[in-house]
């Protein structure tokens, strides 16, 4: 970087996070600046400390609640920093019917910045695919949250209440529901192989995963993660 030269510093642990400042400290609106910050540095953990993805505002301060921090959610949305998956309570087309604006999950649409809001090993990590646990998981979720909405897919997830089962994502492609999972490992679908067969109109369903190219017996096709981006 030259001297003088204003852009914010990178490439550092400290570095992401003065870059982060500095585009929401210039962009935001003053109201929003801290609120905005702080919702977007929540991010590490929302998406890599647990298992449950979905947003929660006490993971931003103690005792946070939506009427404080969803403007700022907003606002981060419109300044493409982030995007949402927002839970549908049935998987018929179409899904944006039966969308929730207050039970969502945010992605950053920068997934280095994300890494290096938590520890910048984890690149090594990946390089030798020697994660593991939630943020294994984590990562792959938010790798491929992040291709589906650069091609253009709104994203939507299902979660049972009763049963607890999830789909990680669902699309819709030419008017049809596609039901997506995220597997870290090449674990079995579990959770989409139960809701397939209580949706018909389901015809085909993804597992992207570690792995190789597969097709079992109830249709799911098993992906390698990089394949996302042909789908």
């Amino acid at each position: 970087m030259r001297k003088g030269d204003g852009a914010p510093p990178r490439c550092k642990r400290r570095g992401f996070r003065a870059c982060i400042h500095y585009d929401i400290a210039h962009y935001a609106p003053p109201v929003e600046k801290v609120k905005a910050e702080k919702c977007y540095l929540s991010l590490a953990r929302q998406l890599l400390d647990k298992e449950n993805h979905k947003f929660q505002y006490k993971e931003i301060e103690a005792g946070a609640r939506a009427q404080k921090y969803y403007s700022s959610i907003e606002w981060l949305l419109r300044a493409d920093l982030i995007q949402l998956c927002r839970r549908v309570t049935d998987i018929r087309y179409d899904l944006e019917d039966y969308a929730q604006d207050d039970f969502f999950l945010a992605y950053p649409t920068d997934l280095s910045l994300l890494i290096g809001m938590r520890d910048l090993e984890l690149k090594q990590r990946i390089v030798e695919n020697t994660l593991a646990g939630n943020t294994k998981g984590g990562i792959y979720e938010c790798a491929i949250a992040d291709v589906l909405q650069k091609k253009g897919y709104p994203l939507y997830f299902y979660k049972n209440e009763t049963t607890r089962k999830e789909l990680d994502f669902l699309v819709q492609i030419k008017g049809e529901v596609v039901p997506i999972e995220v597997k870290g490992g090449s674990a079995k679908a579990a959770s989409l192989t139960a809701l397939q067969g209580n949706w018909p109109e389901i015809s085909k369903a993804f597992k992207f995963m570690d792995g190789n190219v597969g097709t079992g017996e109830n249709g799911i096709t098993s992906l390698p993660l990089y394949l996302s981006m042909f789908l």
